[in-house]
């Protein structure tokens, strides 16, 4: 999440009334799944989590964590973590660790997406409203 916040897109998202360490974490207008540790490679999907100083509790905002699930002292929204991710036509994908941004997606086909760098191919594969990640 450093990399996010170096890239200026903390700034771009609401404040919420909850903090950690000093720190006003932030409520991104995505869920966040990483699908890749080596090299990292997270998936945000867009999500509206309406006003996150309208009075609710962390959890009603961004519900509870998912089994799969770590927090960042920089947001309230969890990383879900697994091959798993629900479809949207507007997910963005980024990598610290290959030092690209976010980034759209490119559809090959209906239901195939990949995301190609360096001694990588990672292959979406589109079923329903649920996207699968493999490597190739």
């Amino acid at each position: 999440m450093r990399y996010l916040e170096e890239l200026g897109y903390f700034q771009r998202w609401p404040k919420t009334n909850a903090g950690f360490d000093n720190y006003i974490q932030r409520l991104a207008p995505f869920t966040f799944h990483l699908v890749s540790t080596q090299p990292i490679i997270i998936v945000m999907v867009p999500h509206d989590f309406g006003n996150a100083n309208d009075g609710r509790s962390i959890s009603e905002i961004v519900g509870r964590p998912p089994k799969q699930a770590t927090n960042t002292k920089y947001m309230l929204n969890h990383i879900e973590y697994g091959t798993t991710f629900p479809y949207h036509t507007e997910a963005l994908w980024f990598s610290p660790d290959l030092r690209v941004p976010p980034t759209k997606l490119l559809a090959e086909t209906g239901i195939h997406q990949t995301i190609v760098q360096p001694g990588l191919k990672l292959v979406i594969t589109r079923k329903e409203e649920m996207c699968t990640t493999s490597r190739e």
